[in-house]
């Protein structure tokens, strides 16, 4: 229980001081599209070059890639073999907008205050961060803000484009035979 309140603390905390243009707090008031998502991630590789680099892990169904950036003192050289690596995977549903936007945060929080802030000056020098907003951009694009649809439907764009949802479309040994 005690962990848990850390982690709501400590997102709180987050929520209070952002202070970059991009993500300003006139931003909160909406989901940022794939366009801007990625705009924003571009906009941090940027300005941060030897903190943050863009990936793209593959590509949707629709063709658009799933982002991912990566946070680490140094992101521009050679990975430093055993060296922690995190990963923050949020939205598989792309109806579920909420997680893409902290990951989106985190990433800012991360580099405004590196540098100025002891842990996360610590943290992003001893670990490979890896923040994707969407594993699914192709939901997100076709979902509507509000709709979250009942327990049988689950809402408008919570599949990909292939219809799938994919938090129930892992390989499974027992059934696939694997």
């Amino acid at each position: 229980m005690r962990l848990q309140w850390r982690i709501f603390l400590t997102f709180l905390h987050i929520s209070n001081i952002f202070t970059s243009t991009d993500l300003s707090t006139a931003d909160t008031n909406h989901y940022h599209s794939y366009e801007e998502a990625q705009a924003v991630f571009k906009q941090y590789e940027t300005l941060h070059p030897s903190l943050a680099k863009v990936h793209s892990i593959g590509q949707s169904v629709q063709g658009k890639d799933l982002l991912v950036l990566q946070i680490t003192n140094g992101v521009e050289q050679a990975r430093q073999l055993r060296k922690p690596m995190f990963k923050w995977v949020a939205s598989m549903h792309g109806n579920e907008a909420v997680g893409r936007q902290l990951v989106m945060f985190m990433g800012q929080f991360l580099l405004d205050n590196y540098g100025t802030d002891e842990r996360v000056t610590k943290l992003v020098n001893t670990t490979d961060l890896w923040l994707m907003p969407s594993l699914n951009p192709d939901g997100f694009a076709a979902g509507q803000e509000g709709d979250c649809g009942d327990m049988a439907s689950g809402g408008r764009g919570r599949e990909n484009a292939n219809m799938r949802d994919l938090n129930r479309d892992f390989p499974d040994q027992f059934r696939d035979g694997q």
